[in-house]
């Protein structure tokens, strides 16, 4: 089976318009890529963020109750 580039009615025009939205293509999921992965690690420092300002904010405010550690009971 021919490949899609020789086929005799392909014009050469046809060919290089591909080839170009390939190449646009691949450049537009690179910087898609790039993106996705600051905006991951944006939201993933955002969320540590929060968490640690949350845990802070309870370890100030809520005071621990003394509990005394269980009694063992003897077994004679």
């Amino acid at each position: 089976m021919p490949n899609a580039w020789e086929l005799p009615f392909v014009s050469q025009e046809t060919i290089d318009r591909l080839k170009a939205s390939t190449a646009d293509w691949d450049r537009w999921l690179g910087q898609f890529r790039q993106d996705t992965a600051r905006l991951y690690r944006l939201q993933k420092s955002l969320l540590r963020e929060r968490y640690n300002r949350n845990k802070l904010h309870y370890l100030r405010t809520v005071e621990p109750v003394y509990c005394p550690p269980p009694k063992r009971r003897h077994s004679f």
